[in-house]
């Protein structure tokens, strides 16, 4: 089930996120694509290898990997609904200070995540039957995710901006906490 929430969240990422910010919220293209950029390479790069080794050496009653789940689920959601929250009017230097910080913000509660619900397929079971039952189990639920996250996002940040009488920008971040709180709660069943 916890696949379903990280897909969800990735595809309308990675759908999504450069629309956002170059349509809706009006920002530059050149300085949105470079401070994806320049968030991916400087932070995303490194926090895998330094997270994993983390949780590695986590010692706690619930184990390495439930705590991350548990305690990292709700600013993970909430980190995601900044990324889609960002202010409108500013200019290019705020602008890629922004995207650059509520990436690194979003990509550690990711990384955080991702890592340990991940590591738990082959903490659960020694039984090769039973991990590649797990492992087919996530594969659809990620897939279910991927295929909503990447589809949904514009038509629900429309269907919502339409409805609610609210402006497109307002959509989109209401958009985006709804589908974080969609996803901190499908990471919340397994941990």
């Amino acid at each position: 089930v916890g696949d379903f929430g990280l897909a969800i969240v990735t595809a309308m990422l990675q759908f999504s996120m450069l629309f956002y910010y170059t349509d809706v919220v009006g920002v530059n293209a050149g300085i949105a694509g470079t401070a994806m950029l320049v968030g991916k390479i400087t932070w995303d790069l490194v926090n895998d290898v330094l997270f994993g080794f983390l949780q590695d050496k986590t010692k706690s009653r619930w184990g390495k990997r439930r705590p991350y789940l548990i305690f990292c689920s709700i600013p993970f959601a909430l980190a995601f609904w900044f990324v889609f929250s960002i202010p409108q009017g500013l200019n290019d230097v705020a602008y890629f200070f922004i995207i650059v910080g509520t990436f690194i913000l979003f990509d550690t509660f990711h990384t955080l995540i991702a890592t340990a619900y991940s590591s738990m397929t082959a903490e659960i079971t020694e039984d090769y039957q039973e991990r590649t039952s797990l492992s087919t189990v996530r594969m659809v639920f990620s897939v279910v995710g991927y295929l909503m996250g990447a589809g949904v996002i514009s038509p629900v940040a429309n269907l919502l901006s339409n409805t609610l009488n609210i402006t497109p920008h307002q959509g989109w971040g209401l958009t985006a906490l709804g589908f974080g709180i969609i996803a901190a709660i499908s990471l919340l069943i397994p941990g």
